[in-house]
Order: structure tokens, then C-alpha cells, then sequence
């Protein structure tokens, strides 16, 4: 895996573990949590 898989496969994880957290946290605000993470960086999606 080159240096740029590596970062971007990082990113992923990290997107994945607050997604898991906020799935799975009780007593929050979903609604303003999810607008929160739209607020962030899009993650490029490129096809190989």
C-alpha cells in the first residue's frame, strides 16, 4: 500500500469510528451530530 492508500484508508477508519460511535452513543442529538461531520472535508472518491 503507497503512502496515499495509507492516508486515505486512515481517513476512512477515522469516518467510520465517529459513525460508530454516534450509532451507537444514547441520548444525543443525532441530527446535529451528522451536520456536524457534513461540515468537515469531503473524503475523494476515486475508482481504481
Amino acid at each position: 500500500m503507497n503512502p496515499e492508500q495509507a492516508a486515505r484508508n486512515a481517513s476512512l477508519e477515522n469516518r467510520v469510528r465517529v459513525l460508530e460511535r454516534i450509532a451507537t452513543e444514547h441520548g444525543n442529538d443525532l441530527a446535529t451530530q451528522i451536520e456536524a461531520l457534513r461540515s468537515t472535508q469531503p473524503v475523494e472518491v476515486t475508482k481504481q
